[in-house]
């Protein structure tokens, strides 16, 4: 029987390590509730900081406004208006579109790589192998981990391999011994242009005397009577078209930086199990949340999964994401492997 088995942040717990973010946080303070204020959920609780920060970004980028290009242009002639060249009289234009959110997302790209570095530090300090090899293991635990054909872990800690002698075990955010990388795969579908840079078409305009003037402002006739782009108003079009959508591209670079270029052990977790087949797969100590949706969804659905969950609150939560993912599941309590 292939096995796969997934570990989570209660895995850590179960054991009495203290990994939870509001330990973290109250191990300073002084300095972390308010530092790390952000990350605090909307009811008052620490919630996971990897969910939290994905939907933080994702309301940024659903709150972006459309940013029509036609519009900008017209509004800066309105201001500035042509010199007898028919140009624009205006030079150097850098666009400020997503100033706003470039802003806020730099604001948690920043805090949360701050983030990574003290909890790092904070987890050396209290959970490293002089405190992983005197913890109390477990039987159960100890077969399915040594029955497993794979293990992932979502946790930066070496509790697997230093207390239960497992080795070859795939940290997927890193580990306190190398870096840890906190990022979220739920923003690809977020990240939507909102650029409108084509060049306005005659069909745009209407046929009334306001459409008619827009028209005239875009748009000349040769001899012939045909008509033709205004040579001038096409390249500042353009050159305005270029400034939004390079600051729009900044803004999903600096998410991309984040969350793919720091996440590339995610990324390629993700396309193995794409690729792989298990009979079984156990998850210890993962709530199954939001975040990590794409890494479940990558295993294949025929397999039998065994889901080990703390408390009946989040069991039900935990199955409607198994069912949502098309597994045949059975839940047990953590009680079963933690005794």
């Amino acid at each position: 029987m292939k096995i796969l088995t997934i570990i989570g942040n209660g895995f850590d717990l179960g054991h009495r390590l203290p990994t939870s973010f509001d330990e973290f946080i109250q191990s300073s303070p002084s300095v972390f509730p308010k530092k790390y204020a952000t990350f605090r959920g909307g009811d008052g609780t620490w919630k996971t900081v990897e969910s939290l920060y994905g939907e933080q970004l994702c309301e940024i980028l659903a709150e972006r406004s459309w940013h029509d290009i036609t519009e900008v242009v017209e509004q800066i002639i309105s201001d500035y208006g042509l010199n007898e060249y028919g140009e624009v009289d205006y030079f150097g234009f850098s666009s400020d579109a997503f100033e706003d959110e470039y802003q806020a997302i730099q604001f948690r790209v920043d805090l949360l790589s701050e983030f990574e570095k003290d909890f790092q530090q904070y987890l050396r300090a209290t959970c490293g192998d002089a405190v992983l090899c005197k913890i109390v293991t477990y039987n159960n635990i100890r077969r399915i981990l040594n029955a497993s054909s794979r293990i992932i872990s979502f946790n930066y800690t070496s509790t697997i391999e230093t207390a239960y002698g497992v080795a070859n075990v795939d940290h997927i955010h890193g580990s306190v011994e190398t870096f840890i990388a906190i990022g979220s795969g739920a923003l690809d579908d977020a990240k939507e242009s909102l650029v409108d840079a084509e060049y306005p078409t005659i069909d745009k305009f209407g046929r009334d005397k306001h459409g008619l003037q827009e028209l005239a402002g875009y748009y000349d006739y040769d001899d012939e009577g045909n008509r033709y782009p205004k040579v001038f108003i096409e390249r500042f079009f353009n050159e305005v078209a270029a400034s939004a959508t390079k600051r729009e591209a900044e803004v999903f670079n600096l998410l991309d930086a984040k969350n793919k270029d720091a996440l590339t052990s995610r990324i390629s977790t993700i396309d193995s199990l794409g690729k792989e087949h298990y009979d079984r797969v156990y998850i210890i100590g993962h709530s199954l949340g939001d975040a990590d949706y794409s890494v479940f969804d990558a295993i294949n659905k025929d397999t039998e999964v065994i889901c080990f969950y703390y408390s009946e609150d989040t069991k039900a939560e935990m199955e409607n994401t198994l069912k949502s993912l098309g597994f045949q599941y059975v839940m047990v309590q953590n009680a079963e492997i933690f005794r």
